[in-house]
């Protein structure tokens, strides 16, 4: 192990809270649901037992109803706003009360390759997972139009994206708001996100606390309802992957519905192809319009394996127009788009998550050039740059959170060769 891979494992290793990794120290002091997940991987190539108490962590999470919710309050901190106070999830222990991409059929779906072969653990894991997965197709689906909607920008995991520009500035803001930030002292405001964007983030959530987070009434009368290509793609990636689990488990019994969600969700993302753009797009369903340019989230058709010829001709050649355009690859939005900003959270930067997904998915492709160029431009960022949480995709300095614990385990992920 080198002295960079033995740094992130000091970095995840410092950002342990005893079975569960904050992302960083100060800004983000809970456990973060997909943070987790990646993290867990990430803690797999130098400890098993340690990266399963990660898994297990979040499992300790999950609602009655099979949400696992985006962050986890298993420890009291004042550093962090909207904290459990704000969120009031009746829950032990407390959570918020949205969730966040299901990613972690597929980082389970990579122990199992890696030699996790624990009949017990994986079908207790396998049983949650099937729990989760019903809860986002009852819950983010309720009308069976195969497309999953988020009910907040949050629960993208891409905060402050372009994508949900037009639906969030729909959004009037009470006089009654009053905002207690607390990630502006950690960092420089210029590189998160805005006030306004704050505000209409905390009308949602107050909102739903209207409704008593009652999922179908907020996905009818709801502020914000949006399908994100980032959650579908993602979803369908952890079907497939949680279908391998299936079969490697022997659960028959569960093999026809498994079949029926991956065929619907990927049937309905021709849905999200905008033929303006030319390119798969987020879809404000309160509008029934297509977002009108392209974010990282589109590219991870690949990581879904999905689409037709001409359409992946059509990604491709935009993929390679937009890493053609920055030195390190991939911002998360288009950098030819007025919109564009290389330094400021979802609406620019590199994040090494995404560039982990994309990395696997292009490969799943067969587009295995573009594969590498990620992976080695990724690992490349991080060692002339540090571990931040996202970085400019010109220069490649780092911004946000310092020492992060998922690009540390995405470092240690690429550098220990763990692909499917």
């Amino acid at each position: 192990m080198t002295d960079l891979q033995n740094k992130a494992k000091n970095i995840i290793k410092n950002n342990s809270r005893g079975d569960f990794t904050i992302p960083c120290d100060t800004l983000y002091p809970f456990q973060w649901n997909w943070d987790s997940a990646f993290c867990a991987l990430g803690i797999y190539t130098y400890s098993k037992e340690r990266a399963l108490r990660e898994i297990d962590s979040l499992f300790n999470g999950q609602w009655e109803n099979g949400m696992i919710p985006q962050i986890i309050f298993h420890t009291n901190n004042t550093t962090y706003f909207p904290g459990p106070e704000i969120w009031q999830s009746n829950t032990n222990p407390p959570s918020s009360c949205i969730s966040q991409p299901p990613v972690l059929a597929t980082i389970i779906w990579y122990m199992i390759t890696l030699g996790l072969e624990d009949k017990t653990i994986l079908n207790n894991y396998f049983d949650k997972l099937m729990k989760y997965h019903k809860w986002f197709v009852e819950n983010r689906d309720p009308y069976n139009k195969g497309l999953l909607s988020i009910i907040h920008p949050w629960e993208s995991g891409r905060d402050n994206s372009p994508d949900w520009d037009s639906a969030i500035n729909a959004i009037k803001v009470d006089d009654s708001i009053h905002l207690e930030r607390k990630d502006n002292t950690h960092i420089d405001e210029k590189e998160r996100p805005t006030n306004d964007d704050y505000n209409r983030y905390m009308q949602i959530v107050y909102k739903c606390k209207e409704f008593n987070w009652d999922n179908k009434k907020i996905y009818d009368e709801g502020l914000f309802n949006v399908c994100d290509p980032g959650i579908q793609f993602i979803f369908i990636r952890a079907c497939k992957d949680l279908y391998k689990i299936a079969v490697y488990l022997q659960r028959t019994e569960y093999y026809a519905i498994l079949e029926e969600w991956i065929e619907h969700y990927s049937t309905n993302c021709n849905k999200l192809w905008n033929i303006h753009v030319n390119a798969y797009s987020s879809l404000n369903i309160k509008t029934g319009e297509l977002h009108d340019c392209i974010s990282c989230a589109s590219m991870l058709y690949a990581y879904a394996n999905i689409g037709g010829k001409e359409q992946r001709n059509a990604m491709i050649k935009h993929s390679k127009r937009i890493l053609h355009a920055t030195k390190y690859g991939f911002p998360s939005y288009d950098p030819h788009q007025k919109r564009f900003d290389s330094k400021k959270y979802w609406r620019g930067p590199v994040w090494c998550i995404i560039n982990f997904m994309l990395s696997i998915g292009f490969a799943s492709i067969k587009e295995v050039e573009l594969s590498k160029k990620i992976k080695t431009n990724t690992s490349e960022m991080i060692e002339n740059n540090g571990f931040f949480e996202y970085f400019d995709p010109y220069e490649g300095r780092g911004y946000g959170g310092e020492n992060f614990s998922w690009t540390a385990a995405v470092y240690l992920i690429f550098k220990n060769e763990l692909f499917l």
